[in-house]
């Protein structure tokens, strides 16, 4: 294999590593529950937002809204 298709091949696991490791993160507190965060996380591949019950509508809502 060539320098650059190891290059290619070492970047998109380095890529795919990051993705697992966004999915697997998960983000609490104040952070997860202001909406205007939500499109952000999302956008950076967070999939975990742990809020308080009764921001669970809201973040609902906005999560709903958003097109990534």
């Amino acid at each position: 294999m060539s320098k650059q298709k190891k290059d290619v091949a070492v970047g998109q696991f380095n890529k795919d590593l990051s993705n697992l490791f966004l999915r697997m993160c998960r983000v609490y507190g104040e952070i997860a529950g202001d909406v205007s965060w939500t499109q952000k996380l999302l956008n950076i591949g967070i999939r975990r937002l742990s809020v308080t019950p009764s921001l669970i509508p809201i973040l609902k809502e906005k999560v709903r809204t958003i097109k990534i």
